[in-house]
């Protein structure tokens, strides 16, 4: 026989319409199998391995930036030694130096100084990972039976 439960009063609503036995719905059977878990904890839970998934998605974004800022670095080193060796100039100070070379040399530059800035917010960004993952950690150990290796945050990320 099927129950309605009403989410306002935790009251099984039989399907003619009488009352049922009362169901505490602040309790959650836990996914796993163990203890049951209350739904704000649930939540909680959730919400962190929501966390632990933005977190790891911005530092492989960030690696990912830093990665091709140095590849379009390396490009530019080499155009710029590129057109030195065309106009036979090198000296930056030359009036005949390669307007282009200027150019690139000042992206490269930038580049630089993108390049340090996005490490800096990349080690940020381990960081918040590091500790999110030890919120996590914490919220299962203090709620859940321990999970098989495969569903372990690392093992996910891991898998990705």
């Amino acid at each position: 026989m099927r129950y309605r439960v009403s989410h306002f009063n935790g009251i099984a609503v039989m399907p003619d319409g009488s009352n049922g036995a009362t169901i505490d719905l602040g309790i959650l059977p836990n996914a796993l199998g163990g203890a049951p878990m209350h739904r704000r904890d649930a939540s909680l839970l959730r919400r962190k391995q929501f966390e632990v998934g933005e977190k790891e998605r911005m530092v492989a974004l960030l690696g990912t930036m830093i990665m091709d800022f140095e590849n379009v670095i390396a490009d530019l080193n080499g155009q710029i030694a590129a057109e030195e060796d065309r106009s036979r100039i090198k000296d930056t100070g030359h009036p005949g130096y390669s307007t282009f070379a200027l150019a690139a040399a000042k992206r490269r530059q930038n580049l630089f100084i993108s390049t340090a800035r996005m490490k800096l917010l990349l080690d940020a960004a381990k960081r918040e990972l590091d500790e999110v993952l030890r919120d996590l950690e914490s919220i299962q150990s203090n709620q859940l039976p321990p999970a098989p290796a495969t569903s372990t945050p690392a093992a996910i990320s891991t898998a990705r």
